[in-house]
């Protein structure tokens, strides 16, 4: 549609690409009003301003340089057939974000497994870039969201950050629940949560553990006796009750 605004001495006309609707007639779309799993148009200048410290450094006189380990280490891990550019490596981001909407969710992950946080009783360390990342992704519809997972053999209270679906957040808390009233089939409630929720879900392994959680839980109200009952005695145990009890 065309509009147009009146200065003081002359008319000055514009363009607008998209028809405004009041808020009384906003219908939803569902191409803008659902989280997105995949880095969109409007993510990607947020995000390459985001990723400029971990590739580029700057000197007290603001000369830049490319931060060489970090970028080797993106390229291996990702595994990318060509490298980034040295002299502009967040153009080449840009670039790469723009041809593939999974290669920004890829970086950032990548970026995150390189990042740790301490939370204990005593002390709580915040990665102020973590928190950037994280209202970024909420802002901008993600799916995404930063999530902390405990570290095995690790300092007391060290956290490793990974991405985790934000559309999950429902089972996130029942696997929270869980823990808190059996933490052996909570742990492996949230071994399945791990396996399933990331960008690269394991649905195999997922099932297997939310298998074992339910064989936990069960097994000492089904089958007190038998210590090692799989699922599929646990449920034959629970169908052949009721015939039990006539």
């Amino acid at each position: 549609m065309a509009a147009c605004v009146w200065g003081r001495d002359h008319r000055i006309t514009y363009s607008r690409a998209v028809d405004y609707r009041p808020p009384s007639q906003h219908k939803a779309d569902p191409d803008l009003e659902t989280l997105h799993d995949k880095v969109t148009p409007w993510m990607i200048e947020p995000l390459v301003r985001w990723f400029e410290p971990f590739l580029v450094a700057r000197d007290d006189l603001g000369e830049s340089s490319p931060i060489l380990d970090f970028i080797e280490a993106l390229e291996m891990n990702l595994q990318l057939p060509t490298p980034i550019d040295r002299h502009d490596p967040g153009a080449d981001l840009r670039a790469r974000m723009s041809a593939d909407p999974r290669f920004g969710i890829m970086a950032i992950s990548y970026v995150l497994s390189t990042i740790s946080v301490i939370r204990t009783d005593d002390q709580t360390v915040t990665n102020t870039q973590v928190v950037a990342l994280d209202k970024l992704l909420r802002d901008s519809g993600s799916v995404w969201e930063v999530t902390e997972l405990g570290v095995q053999d690790g300092v007391e209270g060290e956290k490793q950050l990974t991405l985790a679906r934000r559309d999950l957040v429902v089972a996130k808390l029942a696997v929270s629940d869980v823990r808190a009233q059996g933490p052996r089939a909570g742990a492996f409630l949230a071994d399945a949560w791990n396996a399933i929720a990331t960008i690269e879900p394991q649905p195999s392994e997922a099932y297997d553990k939310a298998v074992k959680a339910v064989e936990v839980a069960a097994q000492p109200v089904v089958l007190p006796n038998n210590p090692n009952a799989r699922l599929g005695q646990i449920i034959a145990a629970m169908k052949d009750k009721p015939s039990d009890e006539k």
